[in-house]
């Protein structure tokens, strides 16, 4: 479980993006909604602001052109951390939840019964 924690926090490091993230979550389970928001990375956060005020300055300046090109690359950046984030849930945090939840009750049931034995054998 402490595993799993760490695991979660590590990929999402902001506390109040993650309340705000659990929260959302929570109200689409209640809505009935599939599509659940995902985590808002900081790099997209920063790409749309640098997009947002290149377009104010124009098209006429090197530092629209270098704010566009900022820009376009920390999206990019964005979604390949929403990706590595999508394929860590799948791949390692499901498999530890289903450990967790499931498979440590067979585990523990299990233990008790070998120490039951070992305790009949001595």
């Amino acid at each position: 479980m402490e595993m799993l924690a760490k695991t979660i926090k590590y990929l999402q490091p902001n506390p109040a993006s993650q309340a705000k993230l659990t929260m959302l979550n929570t109200v689409c389970k209640i809505r009935g909604q599939v599509k659940n928001p995902g985590y808002p990375q900081s790099e997209g956060l920063l790409s749309q602001c640098l997009i947002c005020h290149q377009k104010e300055l124009g098209n006429e300046s090197n530092f629209s052109d270098a704010l566009l090109d900022a820009g376009e690359s920390m999206k990019h950046l964005a979604e390949v951390k929403n990706s590595l984030d999508i394929e860590v849930k799948q791949n390692f945090i499901d498999f530890l939840q289903n450990l967790c939840e499931k498979d440590r009750k067979g585990i523990q049931h299990h233990v008790q019964k070998l120490e039951g034995r070992r305790l009949d054998f001595d």
